[in-house]
């Protein structure tokens, strides 16, 4: 069975980005907390202020976003994490 939140035949514009954090480490915790969880996750650098990076991870992509409200709101209770968001990619 594919983790939740992997990417399908029908993946399409939306994710759900679970944390964005300032260290590479603390995107692996959140991570390696979702892939114990069942759910696939990515980890995306982003570009920050003063030349660093900003650390997102997110999972899909998804086909609609209601598909991508009704998993922020699972890992959400999942993960008992800061606000979890629907972003469109």
């Amino acid at each position: 069975r594919p983790a939740r939140g992997a990417r399908s035949a029908r993946a399409g514009r939306w994710s759900v980005e679970v944390a964005a954090v300032d260290s590479e480490a603390a995107a692996l915790s959140v991570y390696d907390r979702a892939r114990a969880a069942g759910y696939a996750a990515r980890i995306t650098p982003l570009p920050a202020g003063g030349g660093g990076y900003r650390y997102a991870l997110r999972l899909g992509p998804l086909a609609s976003e209601s598909e991508a409200a009704a998993l922020a709101a699972e890992i959400g209770s999942a993960l008992q994490s800061a606000p979890v968001s629907v972003v469109r990619n």
